[in-house]
């Protein structure tokens, strides 16, 4: 509901836009597209947009519509190209807009009327929308956009490499893969020779996807000249097949995995690739590493790759290398269920098979995977892989069974066109595995006889196939086509399982019987398929050993069929058929030599196609009277011989409307074929004046090689003289090499020198650096005790009774600074003397403990004192504590003067041991 609602949006604010294109509904409208783009941007599935509906279709008109709309705003255009993007990850959406909706010409027109720089996000995402659009699709080179659109992005790929390049190279790639008629354009434009330089340089690009799209681009145009035989060589065939596979295997995109498995399959439909791609040295490595490949999520990645795969097995020798991979790394046990990751190939295929074909983005890897289990099954009976084979179908063969089981009956709904072919190839796929005794004795018992009856009785009651026959788009026809394998394939199969049971042999004759069967073997018969044929014909063989079986009436349909596909034959011997002649003639007897359009004359055409109606409508009535003689003497075979002119009548019918169209068909197609002989011409003139032009330059090269070969014979002189100056120099490289390598020895040397003195330098600095440490402590030091005696002045300024003690204390402090200097220098030299210090220091911390004592009976005392007193004992607090924690920094230089003893011993001499002793004397008094 809400993708629809958000669908209904889009089209009315489309509506709206474009009858009055102001802003508020331009606002709008951009609005209604942000919503669709981040849902379908989001989802992984786009079932909700079908293309064969209303809304959808309106609304890819609707999108369509605003870009063909050269005043649209480029911000709307950029949402509208992003929108289509999404969209165009549906293959049903992506081919209804290049056919349906001509998005491929639109976008053309766009590029060329409002592209403007190559930096321009707008023409950036219209390229790469174009890449997808043009994915699979083949185009005329007659159309009017094609020539502009190839001179932009050739032009572009052969400017400074931009984001452009990629995307332009991935159209080109696209177009010349399903066009013939636009490589022979590109061949004959007059860039073609920069263009194929700029592709070769591309060879050599760091970028995979640069790499393939110049690779596929070169394998179409120049495979069959030249430069291809040249870069699909014997010298360079293995490095080409090395890259390719190293990007299937390890491609960073599925973008990258598409286009190289699209050119190996291209590469594979050329005969000459086969011997080199089956003499590949690391073959078997590459395909151990390509089938895991399908274990993977992806159902892209993985139909691409079965799609790959069944490219190769159209070769023995590769079919044969990929059985024998496939199976070595496969295992005959059960499947894991399907939450769990698969890791084997077998199991993975397998479970590809089973899914459901409803889903548009899950059919294409089934039916893939089924049709290569098919190929692997087939080859292992001829690799000698009977036994392995044989243990897997025990695994395959209900799925299988399933898939016939879960094709819809009568009485459910009708099954779409991907089940009805994927019931057709499991049906071949079982029909295969009967060529094996054992596999068909248990395909025998695992399909019971109700399911064949199911299968057939819903084709004969849901399939009319003669109203079909009047229906001739390809969609219908493939659906003709799979209905028809569908009944063939299940009586094929029948008359292989019927020897192991008698009840099955019953059905098969009661089946062959029945007249509702004449159609599908008269259509098996007269079909271009040669296995279809070969089956009818087998079928027909055992039918026509049965008392009843219905030969005139399948006679009848062939020759209706075939007077059906060969209207113009003129050996036809029925009455229809006489009508058909004569029909048939008109458009051949009516064209005039000097009619230079080849185009019919109306009067005889419309007085001829009288004469026809006026003897088709004698016919008709002279079968009526023969039907009615005949029932007046009651024929037994009445029914039968009703049946066979009712549908002759039908074939009639639809003759007249089937000339017509032949008949503007072939108008057209001569008058084409005019324009291409007058192409034709033209272009041999061109071609005539250009091999002039080649004689000429063939003169001059002929010409230019004399020179050369004179320059040759001076240059062989010239090289005889440099051999002799190249001796000369060998002899004195001998001797630089003698001096190189004592260089190379003194080099050595040097370089320890160099390490020893870098590392010499590195300790010096670092001294150095430690030295200038210690001097900044020591000047913080200074400087902080020049703090601590201001802050002690003031202090004693206020309180008078303590300035006296304070002040004393100060000198004592400065005189413990002094001694403490002097013994510290002193004691570096011996241990006694740090003895000595040591007791010095003590006795200080002992009076300094006493005064601390005296400041705190101080301060019991002065409780009573005034608000000033008692602030300047905090004070006192403070600066008691200030020294506490200059004895802990006195303790800290102490061991900062031990290491520095030496320096102390240079600077004080011997003598500092009588101020020693005076010192002590006076501490002692």
């Amino acid at each position: 509901m809400e993708t629809t609602s958000c669908l209904k949006a889009v089209v009315g604010s489309a509506n709206q836009y474009r009858k009055d294109p102001s802003d508020t509904n331009l606002v709008h409208l951009q609005r209604d597209l942000d919503v669709l783009i981040s849902i379908s941007g989001s989802r992984t599935s786009l079932d909700f947009f079908d293309p064969g509906k209303l809304l959808p279709t309106e609304c890819l008109s609707s999108l369509v519509s605003i870009l063909n709309d050269g005043h649209s705003k480029p911000a709307l255009g950029h949402k509208v190209m992003v929108l289509l993007s999404n969209l165009a990850c549906n293959d049903a959406v992506r081919d209804t807009l290049h056919r349906s909706f001509h998005l491929t010409a639109c976008l053309a027109t766009f590029l060329r009327t409002q592209a403007t720089s190559a930096a321009d996000p707008i023409t950036l995402q219209c390229v790469q929308l174009l890449q997808q659009v043009t994915y699979k699709c083949k185009i005329s080179a007659q159309e009017t956009y094609v020539d502009d659109l190839l001179q932009f992005l050739i032009k572009h790929t052969q400017e400074k490499q931009t984001e452009l390049t990629e995307p332009c190279l991935g159209v080109l790639a696209n177009l010349c893969q399903c066009s013939f008629s636009i490589q022979t354009h590109i061949k004959t434009m007059e860039n073609m020779k920069p263009f194929v330089k700029s592709l070769m340089s591309y060879l050599s690009h760091r970028d995979q996807m640069m790499v393939m799209y110049s690779l596929c681009l070169l394998t179409s145009l120049c495979l069959h000249e030249e430069l291809g035989q040249r870069l699909f060589s014997d010298q360079n065939i293995n490095q080409t097949l090395q890259f390719m596979f190293h990007v299937l295997v390890n491609g960073d995109s599925v973008l990258s995995r598409r286009y190289t498995a699209d050119l190996f399959i291209d590469l594979v439909r050329h005969t000459k690739v086969h011997q080199p791609l089956a003499r590949y040295d690391h073959l078997h490595t590459c395909l151990r590493q390509i089938l895991p490949l399908l274990c993977s999520h992806d159902a892209e990645s993985v139909s691409k790759i079965c799609e790959l795969l069944l490219a190769f097995c159209s070769v023995d020798k590769l079919r044969n290398a990929i059985c024998d991979t496939f199976f070595e790394l496969a295992t005959p046990q059960q499947p894991a269920p399907p939450g769990v990751e698969m890791k084997e190939p077998f199991h993975a295929v397998l479970c590809w098979a089973c899914q459901s074909v409803d889903d548009l983005t899950m059919s294409s890897p089934t039916l893939h995977a089924l049709d290569f289990l098919r190929q692997m099954f087939e080859a292992a009976l001829d690799v000698g892989l009977r036994a392995t084979a044989i243990q897997c179908t025990d695994i395959v063969l209900p799925t299988l069974v399933n898939t016939l089981i879960a094709f819809p009956t009568s009485h459910q709904g009708a099954p779409s066109l991907k089940n009805c072919q994927k019931t057709a190839k499991t049906l071949q796929f079982l029909t295969g595995l009967c060529n094996d005794e054992v596999q068909r004795a248990k395909v025998a018992a695992a399909v019971d006889a109700t399911t064949y009856q199911q299968l057939l009785h819903y084709q004969f009651e849901n399939n009319s196939l003669g109203i079909r026959a009047l229906q001739t788009s390809p969609e219908r026809n493939l659906c003709r086509d799979t209905d028809v394998d569908i009944v063939l394939y299940t009586l094929e199969l029948m008359l292989l399982v019927c020897c192991h049971d008698v009840a099955k042999e019953t059905e098969l004759c009661g089946f062959l019987q029945d007249c509702r069967m004449v159609p599908f073997l008269a259509y098996g018969l007269t079909s271009e398929s040669r296995d279809r044929v070969r089956t009818s014909l087998r079928l027909v063989t055992r039918g026509a050993a049965l008392d009843n079986f219905p030969s005139i009436l399948l006679g009848d349909a062939i020759a209706a069929s075939n007077a059906t596909t060969q209207p113009q034959s003129p050996h036809m011997t029925s009455d229809t058929t006489c009508v058909t002649a004569m029909s048939s003639v008109t458009p051949l007897g009516s064209w005039s030599a000097e009619n230079k359009e080849n185009m019919p004359h109306a009067p005889t055409h419309h007085r001829q196609k009288k004469m026809a109606s006026q003897e088709l409508e004698e016919s008709v009535q002279s079968l009526i009277d023969k039907m009615q003689k005949g029932l007046e003497l009651k024929d037994l075979r009445a029914s039968e011989i009703i049946n066979i002119y009712e549908h002759q009548l039908l074939s009639l019918q639809t003759k007249e409307n089937h000339l017509q169209d032949l008949l503007e068909a072939k108008a057209m197609a001569l008058s084409q074929a005019d324009r291409l002989i007058a192409q034709y011409r033209c272009r041999r003139a061109q071609s005539e004046a250009e091999a002039r032009q080649l004689r000429s330059l063939l003169q001059q090269s002929e010409k230019r090689c004399e020179d050369m070969r004179e320059r040759q014979s001076e240059a062989v002189h010239q090289v005889e003289q440099l051999q002799m100056e190249v001796d000369e120099l060998t002899r004195a490289n001998a001797r630089l090499e003698t001096i190189a390598e004592e260089h190379a020895e003194l080099t050595h040397t040097f370089t320890d020198q160099t390490q020893r003195l870098e590392s010499v330098q590195r300790a010096l600095v670092t001294l150095k650096a430690e030295h200038e440490t210690m001097t900044e402590m020591q000047e913080m030091l200074r400087r902080h005790n020049d703090t601590l005696k201001q802050q002690h002045d003031a202090a004693t300024e206020q309180v008078a009774k303590l300035e006296e003690e304070r002040k004393h204390l100060s000198r004592q402090l400065k005189d413990k600074d002094t001694k403490l200097q002097e013994v510290s220098k002193s004691l570096h030299k011996t241990e006694e003397r740090l003895k000595d210090v040591k007791k010095i220091r003590d006795e200080l911390e002992t009076a300094i403990d006493s005064l601390r004592d005296d400041l705190s009976k101080t301060e019991q005392k002065k409780k009573d004192l005034q608000h000033k007193v008692s602030t300047l004992e905090v004070v006192c607090q403070q600066h008691e504590t200030a020294i506490a924690a200059k004895d802990g920094q006195l303790k800290h230089f102490k061991l900062e003067l031990d290491k520095h003893a030496q320096i102390a011993a240079l600077i004080h001499n011997l003598s500092s041991t009588k101020d020693l002793a005076a010192t002590q004397a006076k501490l002692s008094s």
